[in-house]
């Protein structure tokens, strides 16, 4: 049985927000330190491209930040719990966004999960590997086979 926590962050905006700030949180405490620290930046949208019409606040994904330096990214996908059990999947995988005229190619690790405390130690350990410089995609996703399964 796991500890849940945030679990109503769908219910309203401020629990939303508050679910957000200790993903933003854990992450700035696991850069403090590291090498290119100040590289990592917030890239959570609140409106699409157009710049008009609002990006749904359902979770999908709740927090996106970036290291331009490591062409990394990482993306938390939070959802409200379904069991009592530890309920998290991770992956790396290619993401192509344009800049300008140019398409960047970037790393992205992605954290799926229900949030406890449980899946929050967990996802501290596997962000922590991630951030660091010489992490490459293959041994991450190594690190993921051990640890997530």
């Amino acid at each position: 049985m796991v500890h849940h926590l945030h679990s109503d962050f769908l219910d309203n905006e401020s629990r939303y927000r508050e679910a957000q700030d200790f993903w933003y949180a854990l992450v700035g405490k696991l850069t403090k330190g590291v090498a290119g620290q100040r590289d990592w930046r917030r890239t959570t949208r609140a409106t699409f491209a157009d710049g008009v019409t609002l990006v749904p606040k359902d979770g999908n994904p709740l927090i996106e930040v970036r290291s331009r330096g490591q062409r990394k990214k990482i993306q938390v996908i939070q959802w409200p719990p379904e069991s009592d059990d530890l309920e998290l999947a991770a992956w790396v995988s290619p993401r192509e966004e344009w800049e300008g005229e140019e398409v960047i190619v970037w790393d992205e690790l992605t954290l799926n999960l229900s949030l406890s405390n449980e899946s929050a130690a967990l996802a501290e350990e596997l962000i922590g590997s991630w951030i660091q410089q010489d992490m490459t995609s293959d041994g991450m996703q190594a690190i993921i086979k051990n640890k997530v399964g």
